[in-house]
């Protein structure tokens, strides 16, 4: 018995074949264009969310810093004007009809004591016509700043994240619907002679991941101890020995960043799939890739066919994960997502 801490991993059953007519391929493939159609569209709308709730968020810190502005203004405006009120009840309210010189003849006392207190009154004068003004400009700009942050808040107020958190919502559900819908249809594929089908099989699409090759393993993610003349020392993916013809499906849905000769690799393809994760496809044989570059798949869709182009010694197909650009085993990686790699 195994210890409590392993995991039996479970190999998936063997695709069942029969002959496809005409309507049912064109059936599958029409399917599998509309999950393509609507993963692009949740894309999309994913896309339009984030830019919509960055927007927002733009917004609103812009009218909440007004609003910032706009209480501090009301503050100096406040203070401005209760230091107007102070300044005119200490002078007394005569100062605000009268120039200083009137003020003070009219007061009581002798001339030159009232010719002082013109002095003192003209430059209270002053002190009080520019604190006027200075509350005045004060109260001003404190209207400015609020009509500012209440122009700023609407303009938050009328980004409608929610619309598009609602557009997200749709689109997955289109992607469920698809995704579903091609789950119940048949799966094309090709070997040798003529059109088959591979009939869908949970066990083979697990959690949205797709055996991409059925056969052997016949070399595996490693160092290479006696390699191939030409080829690195250290063998960056799992090699699954497969009859030239035979159909590479997609590992899961994604986009074609490269499809053509590329190096060692011979005929290649290399699907992103987002989050940092793509999967590459070597040594397809010569007229055989089935896909361009830009192209939407979708897990277990039919991509080329198996061939020994490039730095190859025989037909098999050699497959890589890789994450951030980093090529990793992909045997854990997929038998974590229910797919087993490779027969024997």
């Amino acid at each position: 018995m195994p210890p409590s801490d392993e995991i039996t991993l479970t190999a998936p059953e063997l695709p069942v074949f029969q002959t496809l007519d005409p309507a049912q391929l064109e059936q599958t493939v029409q399917l599998a264009s509309e999950l393509a159609a609507a993963q692009q569209q949740f894309a999309d709308a994913t896309t339009a969310s984030e830019e919509t709730q960055r927007e927002h968020d733009r917004a609103q810190a812009s009218a909440d810093a007004l609003t910032t502005q706009a209480e501090a203004a009301q503050k100096r405006s406040t203070e401005a004007a209760a230091f107007v009120t102070a300044l005119i009840r200490t002078s007394g309210t005569r100062v605000l009809t009268q120039d200083p010189v009137t003020a003070a003849l009219q007061s009581p006392g002798d001339l030159l004591t009232k010719l002082g207190a013109a002095d003192r009154l003209s430059a209270l004068s002053h002190d009080r016509d520019a604190a006027i003004r200075a509350a005045a400009q004060a109260k001003k700009t404190a209207g400015a700043l609020a009509d500012q942050a209440r122009a700023a808040e609407d303009a938050a107020s009328a980004i409608d994240v929610e619309s598009s958190l609602q557009a997200v919502t749709a689109a997955q559900s289109r992607v469920d619907a698809a995704s579903a819908a091609l789950a119940a249809a048949p799966t094309t594929m090709q070997a040798g002679s003529g059109w088959q089908v591979l009939t869908s099989n949970p066990a083979l699409v697990a959690d949205g991941w797709a055996l991409p090759v059925h056969g052997p393993l016949t070399d595996v993610f490693g160092p290479r101890p006696s390699r191939p003349l030409g080829t690195d020392p250290f063998h960056p993916g799992d090699d699954v020995g497969a009859a030239c013809g035979t159909t590479i499906y997609a590992a899961a849905a994604g986009t074609v960043v490269r499809a053509g000769p590329f190096s060692g690799y011979g005929n290649f393809i290399l699907i992103d799939h987002g989050g940092g994760v793509e999967t590459a496809y070597g040594h397809i044989r010569d007229g055989g890739i089935g896909v361009a570059v830009g192209q939407q798949v979708a897990a277990g869709q039919p991509i080329a066919q198996v061939g020994s182009t490039g730095l190859s010694t025989g037909c098999h197909l050699h497959f890589e994960v890789r994450v951030n650009g980093l090529q990793i085993d992909p045997q854990p990686f997929l038998a974590a997502r229910g797919v087993v790699i490779g027969t024997r």
